[in-house]
């Protein structure tokens, strides 16, 4: 190398990145959207082709591991049609018929227990021969718990199935004796859905027949729920926390967290988020007033609290004993909290339902606190009429409908009136409570309970009190199951939430344990499982292979480090000295198995990393880096730990030492510290993806209803849902309309074609998805002379989309040309006296074609067009804004790990003279491939794009001729060896280049598909090559041939290689994919051309005054003696005919898939949208800003 005082550097002045650390921090696990496709396709095959017992087994199924909820329309039609399908319910065996039976009751479905009469022999039992059919029994013993009032053949079937598997119990093998046991100790329909659905995972774990897609979606779902549990627990045990009531109301009952586990029983869905902390809150609120009147207030101060909660005015506190005080503000705090928050949602007038039923608990606390002092035993009739209301759950229910947002005000008034169905549950509250709290109370010399009252009142023994409470019991049970049969007063979700209620009792207090008060005994084993458990039932065995490994390296390691020093101190106790005596080896052998023990455990750590793995990759990556410790640690048998000097010393320095770099003249970046912090609320995204499948499945309603409608709404409904960026949701739904569309009319004769807009709008959506349909269809709207009607000339609707419709144009379509001429025209002659928001659309339009622009900045634009429309859709908006707001999150959580990783790369410091543009390199390929199934795909096309831009900007700014030399080679050798040759400044992209290829190869291996990678560094080869073609020409002052220009400049417009690297992380691309791309074929040679002439066309007077000259546009007018003007005009005309080729390319029949072609069209697109008039939004991304953010 020359002195480097000598070496003049052709430096380029690039603005620093425009985003900073913006986008360094976001996360998001997008998992779970991938398995619920593939449940949602599970659940669809099943209703179309599989037996009877095959379609309720899978609804039971993931209705029990807890997905239910992402599918309820779904499961709903499959239930309706077996409903229907199968009235007289012809399954002859006992597991599907009980199964069947349950699940119908379950959702609603008045069907008769008569169905069971075919088990029975002629006296009305059952047949002794079912009692081998344990699967059958269990599911008859399950479907018997759903029973109402008179159906005496489920009684029996209760005695019966109970009976015979207790029997059996004993002699069956796991799962099914765990399923048996935990069936006769808590029946499903009885149990709290999360109790059963964390229950149930563990059990279906162990399943021979299991699915791993539902396994895996649930246990993800399941901890993806608890995460929000767990934030909205802590928001609730801050608050009680504020609160103080620990310190200041030490007599009351300190539940808080019980308080939001009885929440999780009412609903543990994302959307009822606010619910439940709602909810929480009003139960331990309830709590401490209870306990203000039963265990600590005197009559005196009671009957105050009591007037000054039916006042519910805050200026009443003052009457208070100071202690009463605080709750009371509490109180009052709370409710006025719940009415602003629900205003929000114009909501905040049903607080008022809530708050009558707290005056009302109130008003029979004081009643029964009354009693308990003045000693008054009421007859049984008078406690039962005060001590339901005492039992909560008339103001428990009430409250529990607040956070639901599809709760109406005629709810809450069906719910003020008490029907049947609240009356039933509130006994069942009351009675189950007085039999758990009875010997409690009764050592409290409590006298007015309801088991002495009945005992007094109809002279029986506790026992037979107690029996006769169980009855009511269960006579209100069966109301309740009555309560949710169709036809109902309101909407099951409404019902649920009583349902729900009724099964929370019945878990806290089981086998007569107050488990509210005493949570010890009932209650923490499941909130330890939901909320304590990190993760759910992915425990490790005690000797888990990858940590014994690891426990082993660190042994062997060591004794072979300290083996001298410990012989020295007389230490005979040592590894090596044992092996030698065991085997009668020497020291070197020794040595040797335990280097050898230290590379099988290091493989045994290799292969522990690989997926599947029974956890996260960060918990093993502590593991593996604490092997890598020993590693450094003891490296050449050294003890660096207890002579650090040694080895550590070196490190620890280098850790510290300060780094002097160049520094660069940049200007400050746009933005500051403004986005260096950003946080996810995982309540919202929750919210998000639920109310997302809704609206997904009620579009899909509204698109398989269009088949009934008019050639223009379907087309007008396709169009609105591709331009709201919904049509990656229904795919194969639009292609089969279009198709419909397409064969129906392949001449396009219809009247209907006679309407411009139709007719445009037609010929412009099948010519996207590939149909070869001809422009004649426009020659009905021109006259005998070949031009367009200038009566067309008001229809600006019909202009706009023929104006649309003119830019998918291919070779030799004169008529699009005239079409393309004609509507510009009148557009922008029209375009000034148009209203909003037509004359926005023809605007935009006229400044980016549709087919021309990348489809995700459309959607938003289109998304702020549609909302104006006064005959919109309100369902697609909404579902329009949700998705582009979840597909947004992850767009960011991508953008984060491309940020993070270009900055520990620190190109921004070491490499002052490149661009720093992660940012837009993260943009280029939102523009390739929006939706998030190419998630992996963008994360590793952004990087590329991003080390081209280093590695273009080391041979356009930077390098000199020799260096640039050995580094071509280097590259086209592709080996770290070669690494040496370099200059200090190349090593860190040449390293960080074979990094990344490196990465990939890792990356795809787990699919089996590392083998592409290969493509993806052909493409990388080639572009280096030509780069150092070009340096040379420039360095130089070599003017080439235009010809000879361009032969190597379509390499170096990166097209090549971004269209190739493109489809790595697309998972359907194959080797034959790449096989195809590899030989260049006509859309890819058009494309590369469209990329090379608009670039060459915007960066022109740049390259001219930094004096370059190998441009382009300075080789075409020396070749052909034309002015610039005539030069640029010249290469538009190359970038059309490009574009021309690009649209031929995607036409049916295509010798590639769809999804394949569509990264080159879109390519194509973010040329159009960033070097929009002429100018390189790349490299000065400030031009296009606004389209990134």
């Amino acid at each position: 190398m020359s002195n480097c005082q000598d070496i003049v550097r052709p430096v380029a002045d690039f603005s620093p990145s425009l985003w900073g650390d913006r986008f360094h921090y976001f996360s998001l696990d997008n998992q779970i959207e991938t398995l619920k496709e593939q449940t949602r396709s599970l659940l669809s095959d099943a209703a179309c082709g599989t037996t009877l017992a095959e379609k309720l087994n899978l609804i039971d199924i993931v209705e029990r591991l807890g997905l239910a909820y992402h599918f309820e329309t779904q499961i709903e039609d499959m239930l309706d049609q077996i409903y229907k399908s199968d009235p007289n319910f012809e399954a002859h065996d006992l597991n599907t018929l009980s199964l069947q039976f349950r699940i119908l009751r379950q959702h609603g479905y008045n069907i008769s227990p008569k169905i069971f009469c075919r088990f029975q022999d002629a006296n009305g039992k059952f047949k002794e021969s079912l009692s081998n059919d344990i699967k059958g029994l269990l599911n008859l013993y399950e479907a018997s718990h759903v029973r109402t009032h008179g159906e005496d053949i489920l009684e029996e079937a209760l005695a019966f199935s109970t009976a015979h598997l207790e029997s059996a119990a004993p002699h069956l093998k796991s799962p099914l004796s765990k399923q048996v046991t935990h069936a006769l100790e808590q029946s499903l329909h009885k149990s709290i859905p999360r109790v059963e659905t964390r229950y149930f995972i563990s059990i279906y774990e162990e399943e021979e027949q299991k699915n791993d897609v539902l396994l895996r979606f649930a246990k993800l779902d399941f901890n993806l729920l608890q995460m929000l549990h767990k934030q909205e627990l802590s928001e609730v045990s801050r608050w009680w926390k504020d609160l103080d009531f620990v310190t200041t109301l030490p007599y009351a009952r300190d539940r808080a967290v019980e308080c939001y586990f009885w929440t999780m029983g009412v609903y543990a869905e994302p959307q009822y988020s606010q619910a439940r902390v709602m909810l929480a809150k009003t139960i331990a609120m309830i709590s401490i007033v209870d306990d203000t009147f039963d265990a600590y207030g005197i009559v005196e101060e009671l009957e105050v609290y009591t007037d000054a909660i039916q006042r519910w005015d805050i200026s009443q506190i003052d009457r208070l004993p100071d202690y009463m005080k605080i709750s009371y503000k509490a109180l009052l705090d709370l409710y006025d909290d719940y009415e602003t928050e629900l205003s929000k949602d114009g909501r905040s007038d049903v607080v008022h339902y809530a708050k009558e039923r707290m005056k009302e608990i109130v008003r029979n606390y004081f009643v029964e606190a009354k009693w308990f002092i003045e000693g008054y035993m009421p007859p049984v009739s008078e406690y039962l009429s005060n001590a339901l209301a005492t039992s909560t759950y008339y103001l428990l229910t009430t409250t529990s409908y607040l956070g639901v947002k599809s709760a109406t005000k005629e709810d809450f008034e069906w719910l003020a009136k008490n029907p049947k169905i609240l009356e039933a549950n509130v006994t069942l509250c009351r009675v189950i409570d007085d039999i758990a709290t009875y010997e409690v109370e009764k050592g409290r010399g409590q006298i007015a309970t309801g088991i002495e009252c009945y005992m007094r009142d109809y002279g029986v023994s506790t026992q037979v009190a107690m029996e006769k409470f169980q009855e009511m019991a269960e006579i209100a049970w069966k109301d309740v199951n009555e309560g949710i049969l169709r036809p109902t007063p309101v909407s099951t979700e409404i019902l649920t939430r009583i349902l729900n209620l009724a099964r929370i009792i019945d878990v806290t207090y089981k086998h007569n344990q107050d488990g509210y008060t005493h949570p010890e005994k009932v209650l923490k084993p499941h909130i330890i499982a939901f909320v304590l458990t990190r993760k759910i039932l992915n425990g490790w065995p005690r000797t888990l292979k990858i940590l014994e490994a690891n426990v082993t390296l660190c042994r062997v390691i060591d004794d072979l480090a300290t083996y001298e020093v410990e012989k020295d101190r007389g230490q005979i106790v040592t590894g090596i000295e044992c092996y030698m005596r065991d085997h009668g080896v020497s020291t070197e052998e020794a040595m040797e198995k335990f280097q050898e023990m230290a590379e099988i455990a290091w493989k045994d750590l290799n292969e522990g990393i690989l997926r599947p793995t029974p956890v996260s990759m960060k918990i093993l990556t502590r593991i593996l880096n604490l092997a890598r410790i020993m590693g450094v640690v003891y490296k050449h048998n050294q003890d660096g730990y207890s002579h650090p000097e040694k080895v550590l010393k070196p490190h620890i320095m280098a850790l510290e030492e300060e780094i002097v770099r160049p520094v660069a003249d940049f200007s400050p970046s746009l933005w500051g510290d403004r986005f260096h912090s950003f946080s996810l609320d995982n309540k919202i995204a929750g919210k998000y993806a639920q109310e997302i499948e809704t609206l997904k499945e009620q579009s899909r309603v509204i698109l398989s209803a269009s088949s009934g409608t008019t050639l223009a709404q379907k087309l007008d409904l396709i169009d609105i849902v591709e331009r709201l960026g919904l049509a990656y949701h229904f795919e194969k739904q639009i292609d089969d309309v279009l198709d419909q569309i397409y064969k129906a009319d392949p001449n396009s004769e219809a009247q209907e074609y006679n309407d411009l807009q139709t007719s445009s709008i037609q010929f412009r959506l099948l010519r996207q998805h590939g149909y070869n349909i001809s422009p004649k269809l426009f020659s009905r709207f021109q006259d005998a002379k070949g031009k367009f009607n200038e009566s067309l000339s008001n229809d600006i609707k019909g202009l706009l989309n023929l104006y649309e419709a003119s830019h998918v144009r291919t070779h030799g379509e004169d008529i699009l040309e005239e079409a393309l001429a004609f509507s510009t025209a009148h557009l922008e002659s029209a375009a000034p006296h148009l209203k909003s928001p037509l004359s926005k659309q023809v605007t935009h339009a006229l400044e980016q074609s549709l087919h021309k622009s990348i489809p995700r900045v459309e959607t938003r634009y289109f998304i702020s067009i549609y909302e104006e429309e006064e005959q919109k859709n309100d369902l697609l908006l909404r579902f329009a804004k949700l998705d582009f707001n979840l597909l947004q999150m992850l767009h960011k959580q991508e953008l984060s790990e491309v940020s993070r990783w270009w900055k520990d790369l620190d190109f921004v410091t070491t490499l002052p003279y490149a661009r720093d543009r992660a940012v837009e390199c993260y943009f280029w390929t939102m523009g390739v491939y929006a939706e998030p199934q190419y998630s992996q795909a963008r994360v590793m096309l952004a990087k590329t794009i991003a080390m081209i831009s280093i590695v273009d900007d080391t041979f356009d700014a930077y390098g000199i001729v020799k260096e640039l030399e050995v580094y071509t080679d280097a590259i086209q050798r592709w080996d770290i060896s070669h690494i040496d040759r370099l200059p200090d400044y190349m090593k860190i992209s040449y390293k960080a280049l074979l990094d990344l290829y490196d990465d990939y190869e890792t990356e795809l291996s787990k699919d089996g598909r590392s083998d592409v990678v290969h493509y993806a560094k052909e493409r990388m080869k080639e572009i280096v090559r030509n780069y150092f073609v070009e340096a040379k020409w420039f360095i130089e002052g070599y003017m080439p041939p235009v010809s000879e220009y361009l032969c190597n400049a379509l390499a170096t417009s990166t097209y090549y290689l971004l269209t190739t690297t493109s489809y790595l992380g697309v998972k359907s691309a194959n080797k034959e994919d790449f096989e195809w791309l590899a030989k260049n074929p006509k859309i890819l040679e058009a494309n590369v051309t469209l990329c090379r002439v608009i670039d060459d066309i915007a960066t022109y007077d740049v390259e001219k005054g930094r004096g370059q000259i190998a441009t382009g546009i300075e080789c075409y007018m020396r070749d052909y003696g034309v002015s610039t003007e005539e030069a640029m005009e010249k290469f538009e005309e190359m970038a059309e005919i490009a574009w021309k080729d690009v649209n031929e390319g995607i036409l049916r029949p295509t010798p590639v898939s769809t999804e394949i072609l569509t990264r080159i069209l879109n390519l194509a697109r973010i040329i159009d949208v960033t070097y929009k008039h002429n100018q390189d939004g790349y490299t000065h991304p400030e031009k296009i800003k606004s389209v990134s953010k």
